[in-house]
């Protein structure tokens, strides 16, 4: 068996550190997600709101957060790739109270190019503690 090495990498770790209250969809403002803080980029392919895959190959990504107090019973997030919906990420809330999280890992075959951004469907609670995460890193390059 043959195992090639991964040299090149591509890698991101960006936060939203600011309470980001009214990113619901009835709110007037788009949902897009923009992180504050992206502590790590090498390959510089994430400019806090979208990242651009520099190579064509399976990356490994990851959200993590909250909802903001609010009525609404569920967390929505949506991963889109190239301005087109992939899929949601939900987490239905059993109380309706603040801090009720959601997270999930997923991989996603892009090639050079792909766009990948996050739209919120409900208010997000976020501050430098308690950060909102969008992680990614290059695990297999296609050739």
């Amino acid at each position: 068996m043959s195992f090639q090495i991964l040299n090149t990498k591509v890698i991101f770790d960006a936060h939203v550190t600011k309470n980001i209250l009214g990113y619901g969809d009835d709110s007037g403002h788009s949902g897009y997600l923009t992180f504050d803080q992206v502590d790590i980029d090498i390959g510089e392919a994430f400019d806090g709101s979208f990242f651009t895959a520099p190579i064509a190959g399976i990356y490994k990504m990851t959200f993590t957060g909250q909802n903001a107090m609010s009525d609404i019973d569920h967390t929505s997030i949506s991963v889109y790739k190239n301005d087109n919906r992939m899929f949601g990420i939900m987490d239905f809330n059993v109380a309706v109270e603040w801090g009720d999280n959601v997270s999930y890992t997923w991989m996603m075959k892009l090639d050079v190019g792909d766009r990948v951004k996050l739209r919120s469907a409900n208010d997000l609670y976020a501050t430098s503690d308690f950060p909102l995460t969008f992680t990614g890193e290059l695990i297999h390059i296609e050739n």
